[in-house]
């Protein structure tokens, strides 16, 4: 408010007491953090705009003037609606594959971790996630036939092994095969490999952003050791 009180007197040529009039308003309850915080909870709880905790409470964060303990007495991760809000927001994104009543449902691997990525951007923390995911399974929309010398096996047991494309396509061209075969097996979408390197980095640096631009730095370069692509390695950290 004071800022934008300031700009407002700038483009005018006028001067202000900013802080009395805050105060003034204050004063009369026309700014209320508490009703502010409340009224972003409740726009962002729709599925239009939706926001996990950890989005909204950045937001919020970003928006200056409002005190932490106050942010986070309103947005707790641990609050069962953010868990229902984004397993509701799942199920309404799968809809069109929840025509069975087995209690595994599959669904195409490009949509579940699309879904996956997108509620990971949204906000949402990994538990939040998962208990959303629960009782979907990806399923490849195109069965890849295994060829000769296991080729299958061994991106899958690399894959296993947290490697990422380009490292396994190195080391299968240095066992002799063709760089169009190992292609053609290797098809799988974006969000798989950004799971993985997802896995991968919390498996050695832990959950939660890098606190220091070295410290990304050298996760970085972890997972570009790992054979992870630039793209995905972007993705990782706006999960983060």
């Amino acid at each position: 408010m004071r800022q934008d009180l300031l700009r407002r007197a700038a483009e005018s040529e006028q001067t202000v007491d900013v802080d009395a009039i805050v105060d003034k308003l204050v004063a009369e309850g026309m700014i209320d953090d508490t009703r502010y915080i409340e009224s972003q909870i409740g726009l962002h709880a729709g599925t239009f705009g939706l926001k996990g905790p950890k989005e909204l409470e950045r937001k919020l964060r970003i928006k200056g003037g409002i005190s932490p303990a106050l942010i986070s007495s309103y947005i707790d991760p641990e609050d069962r609606k953010w868990y229902d809000l984004a397993r509701d927001y799942s199920q309404k994104a799968l809809s069109r594959e929840m025509n069975t009543a087995d209690s595994e449902i599959e669904v195409s691997e490009k949509l579940f971790f699309n879904l996956k990525n997108r509620l990971y951007r949204k906000g949402f923390t990994r538990s939040q996630i998962d208990f959303a995911l629960e009782g979907f399974k990806p399923k490849r929309e195109v069965e890849v036939e295994v060829k000769p010398g296991s080729l299958q096996r061994m991106i899958e047991n690399r894959m296993a092994a947290g490697k990422g494309p380009y490292d396994i396509s190195q080391f299968l061209k240095q066992k002799g095969f063709d760089g169009t075969e190992i292609q053609a097996q290797m098809q799988f979408p974006d969000e798989v490999w950004i799971e993985l390197a997802v896995k991968e980095r919390e498996k050695r640096f832990g959950q939660g952003r890098p606190k220091t631009a070295k410290d990304k730095r050298k996760q970085i370069d972890f997972l570009r050791r790992r054979g992870y692509l630039f793209e995905h390695i972007n993705s990782v950290f706006e999960q983060c």
